[in-house]
């Protein structure tokens, strides 16, 4: 496997299987389609489960067939009696998996955004890039690429992956810092930090921009940036935690996910070697 779309039939997650056929078909890669079903006592192949479980086989089946005849790539089905998230995360994992693309239609309750929905509680628990996909947002939309840096070590990598994905979609980037107004030297160091990402770019000749803006809030900083200049997607890096680290730390990525109408492609840290 090597991109990986998780399918539920509802239009978000049909939305997302455009963006995540149009990519693999660019990379000329291999296209997975997986549903995860309830998980039921004892051992049950699909052909003895009731005939819905068949049913969603065959849909899944007629789905990559009609994907297929689409786009020119190769599309295979999965399904399987298996919790969602712990089995994504393991076929992420196992088959070496260079994406995962998954549509969200945001939060819809209070308990969904404090306990989490699919996509927004599957952040942190991915072993592959991650690309989220709103349900109203179409592939030929996106123009305006931003890139959240918080002068990691790693910036200057995960920038040189995302130009390859601007080119892609004939967009531009923009490397962007939020920090607060009381941060010491802050125009300094973030002058620094562009030079340094300018003298690892690989030959890139596209449009890319730097900004840095203040703002007490991160988040509502970021968030009113996209809005304000036009942004269409934002890329982000999130780190993976165990249970009770995650309890008292809120995760920006996470957030984004769950609360963006934009799509957000989240890299992991441990991803840079």
């Amino acid at each position: 496997m090597k991109i990986i779309c998780p399918i539920d039939f509802k239009p978000a997650s049909l939305n997302a299987l455009e963006f995540a056929a149009r990519i693999a078909e660019h990379k000329q890669e291999e296209l997975w389609l997986v549903h995860f079903l309830p998980k039921r006592s004892g051992i049950r192949s699909i052909e003895d489960g009731p005939s819905s479980d068949r049913e969603m086989v065959d849909r899944m089946n007629r789905l990559c067939e009609l994907t297929e005849s689409n786009f020119n790539v190769k599309a295979f089905p999965w399904v399987e009696y298996a919790p969602f998230h712990e089995k994504l995360k393991q076929l992420s994992k196992e088959r070496d998996t260079d994406l995962l693309v998954m549509g969200t239609a945001g939060v819809t309750s209070i308990s969904e955004y404090f306990f989490g929905s699919n996509t927004g509680d599957f952040v942190e628990k991915s072993a592959s890039p991650l690309l989220t996909i709103p349900e109203t947002v179409s592939f030929d939309s996106i123009q305006h690429i931003a890139y959240a840096c918080n002068y990691e070590p790693d910036d200057d990598e995960f920038v040189n992956r995302v130009l390859p994905v601007a080119k892609f979609l004939n967009a531009d980037v923009t490397v962007v810092h939020v920090g607060k107004k009381d941060e010491p030297y802050g125009e300094e160091i973030f002058e620094s930090f562009a030079h340094s990402i300018e003298r690892h770019l690989e030959g890139y000749t596209g449009n890319l921009r730097y900004e840095r803006i203040l703002s007490e809030d991160i988040e509502a900083g970021l968030i009113d940036f996209v809005h304000n200049q036009g942004i269409d997607m934002v890329v982000t890096l999130s780190e993976h935690r165990g249970f009770f680290e995650s309890l008292f730390h809120s995760s920006l990525s996470r957030r984004l996910v769950m609360l963006a109408e934009f799509p957000v492609l989240v890299y992991h840290k441990r991803h840079a070697a």
